[in-house]
């Protein structure tokens, strides 16, 4: 580096008076940040130091939690945030994350590891379908449905509302119209979640199509008192279709503390102009849900898998990862998918309470200003570690973040450990990596014009001053930490510790090891199958080979217990789809069924269960399995 290398005690700048910054030492980063991830699953890969790896601060008894605050990246387009960075963390780190993933490219890198060798439950949504073969054949590809997580009566407002939130962005000076527009959409997804005519259709998909189309009155599901009470909506013609209908059926609903048809109730009283335009403000702000490929991830039974609520993410015993991937060509109009995901996946860490946990959940926010402005973000930033999260947003430049959060975007570089710099050339942020690197001070020698007597007088003509300069100046930021640079230097302002220079790596580069972390192909039933949805111990066979009756009662109990379509072992695929769709008329059935019970046969109460189960479907011509005994007297 060109200045600021710590000199030996003996020497000028040791005795200087004015203060001085100067870069961390290799000594102090090899020991201090040394990377050891076999010690501390939750520690952060950050790069090499002399060919050492480092990391950010590890486990030790006088920091048994090790450090747990979170991150910031700021590299430039195509400087190597993937090869050098995130790879090498998925592959290694043992926490739960949900992961923003652009190309799919992490997925297929990493998910596989991360399900077989780590046992966690992995859950990729990728609409597009940009995952890799292997990955299918795994059973990683997942759907959630965000209308399944609003089961609690206590929350269930606040739920929709946070939902209308993350689907509708801000634009224009006039709020008006988008504030209406989120109003109402909070209504109608209250509708949809508790209209009893939604049942089997609660999910966001249904929301778009009533939204588009409205609804015809069904008179089944409107007690004849409401019909009563709206009749001047009807006005002596015929049933009312359409929005009208839409909105008749919201007057209906008295669920959800009434807040649907408080909203239904807002809109019908508007004139109809600002009506149709607020309309129009929700279907514009929600457009992106016509897409099938986008509802094929939002609604269940499309994939293997389901996501059952987004506290998985702290409930799994081993840990979880969810993958978001959304091409770069449609994240404009899928973003809200993105912010959706981000928003309840705050609220549901915030939820749950606080467990044992190996290492903070990673939030990998990758693109992060595709998010958009994220209010809860901005406040979470400084709270989250308490949660038990941890963030790391990663930006090509710091004027993404000034452009999105204002005044306030330094709380993010306020909040982080570790402030990470590579690739950038953007006068913002290297001015910014100038001044985070602090002011050296420099002894300057300079000569001056001696007369004829001083040079008799034995002058010299040389003055020594000190003065103050930037230890990294924004050209050298730009040089010495560019995308190409052959050193592939990086710089890290690590709070508290003097600024350090370290290196990038090439995670597929021989010396690193990673290449051989990877997990190509995935030969053995995932170890999460059994031990996170089924509750066994025997996670060695290809199939399971023990009592039938008790696999798939443990299936079943399972499945109620996580509220989701889950994915069942090979032995008896056939019948997944069947017992979800009777579960939720058979639930007595297995209330008193022992949670607990170890690899031992299921009570009588549960094997009845399933006897009256089959009963029900079979005259729909469901063929008798051969694991169904006869109905005990």
């Amino acid at each position: 580096m060109p200045r600021g290398i710590r000199a030996p005690r003996d020497q000028t700048s040791e005795k200087l008076e004015m203060p001085s910054a100067q870069w961390a030492s290799a000594e102090f980063v090899t020991q201090t940040l040394r990377y050891e991830p076999e010690r501390d699953p939750g520690q952060m890969f950050l790069g090499t130091m002399n060919g050492t790896a480092i990391g950010t601060i590890p486990r030790s008894p006088d920091r048994p939690r090790g450090e747990d605050r979170h991150l910031l990246t700021v590299a430039g387009s195509r400087a190597g945030k993937s090869v050098s960075m995130i790879v090498p963390n998925l592959l290694d780190y043992r926490g739960s994350a949900l992961i923003a993933d652009p190309k799919a490219e992490l997925a297929n890198l990493t998910a596989l590891r991360r399900a077989s060798d780590f046992g966690q439950a992995v859950f990729v949504l990728d609409p597009f379908g940009k995952a890799s073969k292997e990955v299918e054949e795994a059973g990683l590809l997942a759907s959630f449905n965000p209308l399944a997580m609003m089961s609690n009566p206590d929350t269930l407002v606040e739920d929709a509302d946070l939902i209308a939130d993350a689907l509708v962005i801000q634009s224009g000076n006039d709020p008006h119209w988008d504030e209406s527009a989120k109003r109402f959409l909070q209504g109608l997804i209250l509708h949809v979640a508790t209209f009893p005519r939604y049942g089997s259709k609660r999910n966001l998909c249904t929301v778009r199509d009533l939204l588009s189309f409205g609804a015809d009155i069904d008179e089944r599901f409107i007690p004849v008192e409401d019909l009563d009470a709206n009749s001047d909506l009807w006005k002596d013609g015929p049933p009312p279709d359409g929005i009208k209908g839409l909105l008749f059926e919201m007057l209906c609903n008295h669920g959800a503390h009434n807040v649907a048809k408080a909203a239904a109730l807002e809109l019908d009283e508007k004139p109809p102009k600002e009506r149709d335009s607020i309309l129009s403000s929700a279907r514009r702000q929600t457009s992106f849900l016509d897409l099938p490929r986008m509802r094929s991830v939002l609604t269940e039974g499309t994939f293997a898998r389901t996501i059952p609520d987004l506290d998985v993410l702290k409930t799994a015993a081993e840990g979880a990862s969810i993958y978001l991937c959304l091409p770069a060509g449609y994240m404009r109009i899928c973003s809200r998918w993105l912010r959706l995901f981000v928003d309840l996946a705050l609220k549901a860490m915030e939820r749950t309470e606080q467990v044992e946990q190996e290492a903070p959940v990673l939030f990998c926010l990758d693109e992060f200003p595709v998010l958009g402005y994220m209010p809860q973000l901005e406040t979470a930033a400084g709270q989250l570690a308490g949660f038990g999260v941890r963030l790391w947003p990663i930006v090509q430049d710091l004027t993404q973040l000034k452009a999105l959060y204002n005044e306030r975007w330094e709380t993010f570089i306020g909040n982080a450990a570790v402030v990470q710099f590579f690739g950038n050339s953007d006068l913002t942020t290297l001015k910014y990596m100038s001044e985070l690197s602090g002011k050296y001070a420099a002894s300057i020698k300079s000569r001056r014009d001696i007369t004829s007597k001083g040079r008799d007088a034995g002058e010299r003509g040389l003055t020594s001053s000190t003065q103050s300069v930037d230890l990294l100046a924004v050209h050298e930021a730009r040089t010495l930490f560019d995308r190409d640079d052959t050193h592939r230097r990086q710089l890290l302002i690590y709070q508290g510790h003097p600024p350090i220079v370290a290196s990038r790596i090439r995670y597929f580069e021989p010396e690193t090891g990673y290449n051989g972390k990877i997990v190509r192909n995935l030969r053995k039933p995932l170890k999460n199958n059994y031990t996170y949805y089924m509750g066994l111990a025997d996670v060695h066979a290809e199939v399971y080979i023990g009592d039938p009756h008790e696999l798939l009662g443990r299936f079943v109990v399972n499945a109620f217990g996580q509220k989701e379509s889950i994915v069942m072992p090979k032995l008896h695929w056939d019948y997944l789809d069947w017992l979800i769709s009777i579960g939720s008329d058979m639930d007595d059935y297995i209330k008193n069924c022992d949670r607990e019970r170890g690899n031992v046969p299921l009570g009588d109460a549960l094997q009845s269960w399933l006897y009256y189960a089959y009963e029900s479907r079979e005259e729909d011509g469901l063929p008798r399995p051969s694991w169904l005994p006869p109905l005990k007297p």
